[in-house]
């Protein structure tokens, strides 16, 4: 937003109306419903809408029933296309990843009155990225106790100016 709204006069009307579609693109978690001549239509499993997405890079590797997290921004031409990158959600977590984001959107619709699907996924999107880090199992549950530095250890912070001497007295 900021991008665009400071480098008006050194970007063409093409990058400016491009950029405007990125900023309106929309996250969603989108099911691949069927393929098409040049594209693939997509139903988006959150917000019940359907889309034909027309791309060279995405739309052509998408698989029927499959789903997939990403953003689709209009074109010019009336059509979609998937921006920057598209993430593959295994069919085993279909229903869960799904009922991840209705109950995330219901925590977010009773703190944000009149919230819509779009508030909450263009504000929330980042919380489908740590449900696919919990899936994996890359973001465990802190357990055990805190280490926390030792004298000596403080005492060399100290030698290289990253800690002060009134840390070392505390």
């Amino acid at each position: 937003d900021m991008f665009r709204a400071q480098a008006a006069g050194y970007i063409t009307p093409e990058e400016r109306a491009y950029l405007g579609a990125w900023q309106s693109s929309q996250f969603g978690l989108y099911e691949a419903v069927e393929s098409l001549a040049g594209g693939v239509r997509v139903e988006d499993a959150l917000r019940g809408e359907n889309s034909i997405v027309q791309d060279e890079i995405y739309a052509p590797t998408l698989n029927p029933h499959e789903l997939y997290l990403g953003r689709l921004a209009p074109r010019d031409d009336d059509a979609k296309e998937f921006i920057l990158s598209l993430v593959n959600v295994p069919a085993a977590e279909k229903e869960k990843v799904i009922a991840f984001g209705r109950d995330k959107y219901r925590l977010y619709a009773d703190a944000h009155f009149g919230a819509t699907w779009s508030d909450f996924l263009r504000e929330m999107n980042y919380l489908f990225n740590h449900y696919l880090l919990d899936m994996k199992g890359e973001a465990p549950v802190a357990a055990g106790k805190v280490a926390l530095p030792t004298r000596e250890e403080f005492e060399k912070a100290a030698a290289i100016g990253l800690v002060t001497s009134e840390a070392l007295k505390a």
